[in-house]
């Protein structure tokens, strides 16, 4: 497991939630990942680029021209590049923006979909979602919030997060987020003194 935050960080965090939750009635939930996706497809073709490059670089330089090697040479690299994490995180930079923000959105969508179905249909759930390797952040409300709050009225605390992120650490960024989020709720959706129905509030890091 892979994880983002220190013990102290997690538990500052769910410790914002827990007080945000006692201003409101709606669940508030923050998920944070290095990453929404491995891109395996995509990294296979980076190294089907690279083993073609080599493959190019040897016929040039030594006059090799067995097709043998040549095709476990491609072979190599379109497996290998996959699974090296340094040179993966690199090449995640030269990957489409729209293809990371469709890969993050998507597991965005599947977390607060997973959230919802695990309390009881009425209650309104809100979910901070952050992808570190695309730079993604998004606040995700279940329908129940949906039909109460306009789309564009998330888009400030967004804002406000990403400019935060750039004077303090994340974790303070993400505290101060879920203190925003509770004050949009809390007019809308007041405390009603009912007990916690989601116990996984904070979760980061990735297997």
């Amino acid at each position: 497991m892979v994880k983002i935050f220190s013990n102290l960080e997690s538990e500052q965090i769910t410790k914002a939630i827990g007080l945000a939750e006692q201003r409101t009635c709606a669940e508030i939930a923050a998920v944070v990942v290095p990453r929404s996706d491995h891109y395996i497809a995509e990294m296979m073709l980076y190294g089907f680029v690279f083993g073609s490059l080599i493959n190019f670089i040897l016929w040039e330089t030594t006059g090799l021209n067995k097709f043998p090697l040549f095709f476990l040479i491609q072979l190599l690299f379109m497996f290998l590049v996959p699974f090296i994490p340094g040179l993966n995180r690199i090449l995640l930079y030269f990957l489409p923006r729209k293809l990371l923000f469709h890969r993050a959105s998507h597991l965005g969508a599947e977390e607060i979909l997973a959230i919802t179905k695990a309390v009881p249909h009425e209650t309104p759930v809100v979910l901070l979602f952050i992808s570190l390797a695309e730079h993604y952040v998004h606040i995700l409300p279940n329908h129940r919030v949906a039909h109460q709050v306009d789309e564009k009225s998330w888009d400030p605390i967004i804002n406000r997060f990403t400019i935060a992120l750039k004077k303090e650490s994340l974790s303070k960024a993400c505290i101060e987020t879920i203190k925003e989020i509770a004050t949009l709720l809390e007019p809308i959706f007041p405390d009603n003194a009912g007990k916690n129905l989601y116990e996984d509030e904070m979760r980061h890091g990735s297997k």
